[in-house]
């Protein structure tokens, strides 16, 4: 992971489980701490910073961390796809 003053977090991946639709079910037993770390693994950081730049504020550079994020998991099959509207995170 670059260092460029914004660190993604297990947390920050277990937040943007919770505010979206799972594609399936998790695993029985797993909790969502365990399910977001295991994730958490998975994600291209580098992207996840990229977004997170454009963002003038932490508040602004969080929303757009979130939205790579969720972009990831969704692209892996792990959350619904947004149909409500929402844009991606700009790619550069």
């Amino acid at each position: 992971m670059r260092n460029c003053g914004f660190q993604v977090t297990e947390e920050d991946v277990a937040n943007v489980i919770a505010s979206n639709v799972l594609a399936r079910p998790m695993p029985e037993g797993v909790t969502l701490e365990q399910f977001a770390a295991e994730r958490f693994a998975e994600l291209d950081f580098d992207l996840i910073e990229d977004a997170a730049l454009y963002g003038d504020d932490i508040d602004e550079q969080t929303g757009y961390a979130n939205d790579e994020i969720a972009r990831q998991l969704r692209e892996a099959g792990y959350l619904e796809h947004a149909s409500n509207g929402v844009i991606d995170a700009p790619r550069g």
